[in-house]
């Protein structure tokens, strides 16, 4: 009996499996956006996340990596399980981003808290990301990214059928999944024609992070949606902000 138990035990390890979940706040974050993406019961899940402790969340999540993955996840997870309870409140969406409705470690934190705030690093919100806020809260300056990354633009989805599609980001594999997910909305949105090349509002709303204009060229080129040589003039397609939940990838 007890080799046939282990047996059984090795072949459930091997196959990706065990009889626990695994631990720690990124994984809890997957688990939510996971659940909603398979259209699972999550409200234990937004449980658990009310009652995250700060300071053991801020001693695991000690690289931006797994930072932006924590609250990626989040801001995605957030935005498909509030809308697709209350799809109306995407109809004043100022007042939907600003407002502090998501309950994290006991602190009530808004969308451009957690967009602006921490993942792009205490950005004014109407900058174009020229600017810094002028005032910080702790709780941004606490878990705030060390460096901004315009890719993260390109996983972000506020819930528009214009927003690229949601992947569940893992921390240790989440540069690679940004740099998979800035090629694939890229090459799908852009228009390269007559020297002329259209890209993305998201390009337009938050150049600064992208390294202006020059850098959104720069990065047309590295992904090879535009030829080394070139010199187009470049423009901003329209963005669509008809409400569109359930837009997820697999990367």
């Amino acid at each position: 009996m007890t080799k046939i138990f282990f047996t059984l035990f090795f072949i459930i390890i091997f196959n990706g499996h065990s009889f626990t979940q695994p631990s720690g706040y990124v994984n809890l974050s997957m688990r939510f956006l996971s659940g909603l993406k398979e259209n699972k019961p999550v409200d234990n899940l937004v449980d658990s996340i009310a009652k995250i402790n700060l300071t053991s969340l801020a001693a695991e999540l000690n690289n931006d990596d797994k930072r932006k993955a924590f609250w990626i996840n989040i801001y995605n997870g957030f935005v498909q399980y509030i809308l697709s309870k209350n799809p109306e409140k995407f109809n004043n969406r100022g007042t939907f981003f600003k407002s502090k409705q998501i309950l994290l470690g006991g602190k009530l934190l808004s969308l451009d808290m957690i967009e602006h705030g921490i993942i792009r690093r205490s950005k004014n919100k109407l900058s174009w990301g020229y600017l810094n806020k002028i005032k910080k809260s702790k709780i941004e300056k606490t878990f705030r990214v060390s460096k901004v990354d315009w890719r993260v633009h390109f996983t972000l989805n506020c819930g528009a059928k214009s927003c690229p599609r949601i992947p569940v980001l893992d921390g240790s594999r989440c540069n690679e999944q940004l740099q998979k997910a800035a090629e694939i909305y890229l090459k799908e949105t852009t228009v390269y024609k007559d020297n002329k090349a259209e890209v993305t509002s998201l390009c337009s709303w938050f150049r600064a992070d992208f390294g202006g204009k020059k850098g959104v060229l720069k990065i047309l080129k590295d992904f090879g949606i535009i030829p080394q040589d070139a010199k187009p003039s470049l423009s901003f397609s329209y963005y669509d902000w008809t409400l569109s939940l359930g837009n997820y990838t697999d990367i």
